[in-house]
Formats: structure tokens, C-alpha cells, sequence
């Protein structure tokens, strides 16, 4: 679908991509914010906006599936693959980590320094691994997968209880 006809019905629907509010996007797009339902529910504005919001996520190669991907490795990361237990302590070895399992790696920190003086000095070197979090892409991937389920609790204005109204109608002697 090309650009909308009509340049404020443009400016909306590309404010409502950008991720602004319904009445923001239509103060930019100079319509009344109680203009924005009738705007929401025009099917050329609603199909703009489904475009747009496709073709970002196109030109950003985001889908949820990339997402869950990166999630599950993460989540899944072993720290053993990324060790050496050959040697008589466990040495971090990344020679033969794979892309996939490079993506469980947040921050790579190489130290060098010095150890005795003079003649008897040795230089070393210290390498620190921070993997990202593990038990939040878990709990990321759950909530996702629907296995955990969030209490909601709705109140009234300014959090006080919701005030139940009955209407009774009257009976016209049928029961």
C-alpha cells in the first residue's frame, strides 16, 4: 500500500508505528484526540500502520521468532562447553564456540598483568566471562510459552475497591 491520500491520516498511522499513543499521534496529525477511535478504526489507517509496522520489523530482521531463538540460547547456554577440563584446572577455552553459543556471552573482560619482579617477573593474562542472565530468558521464554500466569488485580480510581451497582428491574408478574 503506497503512502495514505491524505497526509494527516499518513502522519497518524506513522506516529501509531513509531510506537507514540493514539492521542499523541493524532495531536501530531492535527486531528482532536476525540477524533482517534474513528481514526483507529478506518481500515485504509489500520492497514497503514499493520504495513509499516511490518516493514520495520522487515528492515530490522526482528520477528518473534528471532527473539525466542536468541532467548532459547541463552537460556540453554552450558558454561562447561566454554571450558577446557583437560589440564589440571578448568581453563576457559573459546577457540571452538560457535556463533550460536557465542550469543549466550555478554562481556568478554582481558586483564594483563605482572607477577614477581625483576629477573623473576611473568606477565599473565586473566579473561572473564559474564554470560547474560540465564533465569531471566527462562522466565522470558515461560511467560511466553504460557507457564506462568500473572495475578492481575483491578481497583477503582485512586486504588480504592470497585463499587458493584444492582439494578433491579421490575417484575411484571412473570417469574
Amino acid at each position: 500500500m503506497p503512502v495514505l491520500p491524505e497526509p494527516r491520516y499518513e502522519i497518524f498511522a506513522q506516529e501509531i508505528a513509531k510506537g507514540a499513543t493514539q492521542v499523541a499521534a493524532a495531536e501530531k496529525a492535527n486531528f482532536s484526540s476525540s477524533y482517534v477511535t474513528k481514526l483507529m478504526e478506518m481500515p485504509i489507517i489500520k492497514e497503514r500502520i499493520k504495513e509499516l509496522l511490518e516493514h520495520a520489523a522487515e528492515l530490522a530482521e526482528v520477528s518473534i521468532a528471532n527473539v525466542i531463538v536468541e532467548l532459547k540460547r541463552i537460556a540453554l547456554a552450558n558454561s562447561a562447553d566454554y571450558y577446557d577440563f583437560s589440564g589440571r584446572h578448568p581453563r576457559l577455552d573459546l577457540r571452538n564456540i560457535s556463533r550460536k553459543q557465542s550469543a549466550a556471552i555478554s562481556e568478554i573482560v582481558v586483564e594483563e598483568f605482572t607477577v614477581g619482579r625483576g629477573d623473576d617477573a611473568q606477565e599473565g593474562i586473566r579473561t572473564k566471562v559474564k554470560f547474560h542472565d540465564k533465569r531471566a530468558a527462562l522466565v522470558d521464554l515461560g511467560k511466553y510459552l504460557g507457564m506462568f500466569t500473572e495475578k492481575v488485580e483491578v481497583t477503582g480510581k485512586d486504588g480504592k475497591d470497585l463499587q458493584a451497582t444492582v439494578i433491579v428491574l421490575p417484575s411484571n408478574g412473570r417469574e
